[in-house]
């Protein structure tokens, strides 16, 4: 059942002109068997095709109600929004390299920038005990210093003396 009905609305969508010319002509073969009808009871031709509309409704409504209940009316409008999107890149192709540039720049410097922080900021340091690490040498307020690169902070033998 539901199955059926999806594939129904996915007919709807690709098929979607044909879906229109059958229910138009269901339509018009409504109006004329009503037509003949008041025909059949007496009325004049103008009165007759009168009486047939108004007994029928306004066939745009029913158009849309009947269109709203075969297909995805919003997948329908997302597919010609894109298709409107895709027209307009086309037709100015210097404005959608400049957009798809400050898009690309713009994910790839955030990309960047949340690597960087989730390296330094984020992750805990790849040793056992991180609070237990300590800075050896020169060292100015809270313990920080601007020589880590420093190899004369302390020399060799000694590191493998403290180690």
């Amino acid at each position: 059942m539901f199955f059926d009905e999806a594939m129904r609305r996915v007919q709807m969508l690709f098929r979607g002109k044909q879906f229109q010319d059958d229910l138009d002509e269901e339509m018009r073969l409504h109006l004329e068997l009503r037509r003949q009808e008041a025909l059949e009871s007496g009325l004049p031709a103008a009165a007759a095709h009168t009486a047939a509309y108004r007994r029928f409704g306004n066939p745009t409504v029913i158009r849309e109600s009947s269109l709203m209940a075969w297909g995805w009316g919003w997948l329908e409008s997302f597919l010609q929004d894109v298709r409107y999107g895709v027209r307009s890149m086309f037709r100015s192709p210097a404005l959608t390299f400049v957009a798809l540039l400050s898009l690309a720049l713009g994910i790839g410097a955030n990309t960047a920038i949340f690597s960087f922080l989730d390296a330094i900021m984020l992750r805990s340091l790849p040793v056992k005990d991180p609070a237990q690490l300590v800075i050896l040498g020169e060292e100015g307020e809270a313990g920080q210093t601007d020589r880590y690169g420093s190899t004369t902070l302390y020399s060799y033998p000694f590191y493998r003396q403290l180690q």
